[in-house]
């Protein structure tokens, strides 16, 4: 029953993931979800995400502290790098457990808002359960943008024959539509399911 805007940063992360989770998505995507954590809050995101998303949906992750990404051993399958890269890119790596595409689209003319520039010329993406991508660039190349087109969120993305998509925001606090964390992570979902899902991020109390 505590409010939202109560929690840690660390919380709110959890709280997010959990109330994305909720919903079963085939596909989550992730906007630097530890750009605001402690190092050791980041090592328990990174822990949970491990354990949570890699067993089942796909994953694309906007994430600049990959290190500790690695110590947790959520090791991308792949990168891509939008623009310049400003260091050389991971290395990759087979998938770990391939399965079905959830996800196969090619994005057009991407932009902010129906009356900005294009950010994205074209980008395809393909990708398949179990599996995790990591996007990478610097700032201002489009990584955020890409997630939210994928997401449906921008103008003109929105694909009603695209699988569920799940998304938890760089800053979550944006994406929160109740002010208790059990409504939150229930909202529009079964109250049972929520509990679990609190319960295996770390928030069971």
């Amino acid at each position: 029953d505590r409010q939202t805007q109560q929690l840690s940063g660390g919380e709110q992360q959890r709280v997010a993931l959990a109330a994305t989770l909720v919903g079963d998505p085939r596909l989550v995507l992730l906007d630097e979800p530890l750009s605001m954590l402690d190092p050791e809050a980041a090592a328990d995101i990174a822990a949970v995400l491990r354990r949570e998303v890699t067993a089942g949906p796909g994953v694309v992750i906007v994430e600049h502290r990959a290190a500790e990404l690695d110590a947790a051993g959520l090791v991308p399958d792949r990168t891509l790098t939008l623009g310049q890269p400003a260091v050389p890119p991971a290395r990759e790596r087979t998938p770990r457990r391939p399965g079905e595409v959830v996800l196969d689209r090619t994005l057009r003319d991407v932009r902010r808002d129906a009356d900005g520039p294009v950010v994205l010329p074209e980008v395809s993406v393909r990708l398949r359960a179990g599996s995790v991508t990591a996007l990478t660039g610097p700032n201002g190349s489009g990584k955020t943008t890409l997630l939210m087109a994928l997401a449906g969120l921008l103008p003109g993305t929105a694909d009603p024959a695209s699988p569920g998509v799940g998304m938890v925001f760089q800053r979550p606090e944006n994406q929160f539509v109740a002010s208790r964390v059990g409504a939150e992570a229930s909202y529009r979902a079964d109250p049972g399911v929520a509990r679990s899902l609190l319960e295996r991020v770390g928030l069971s109390g």
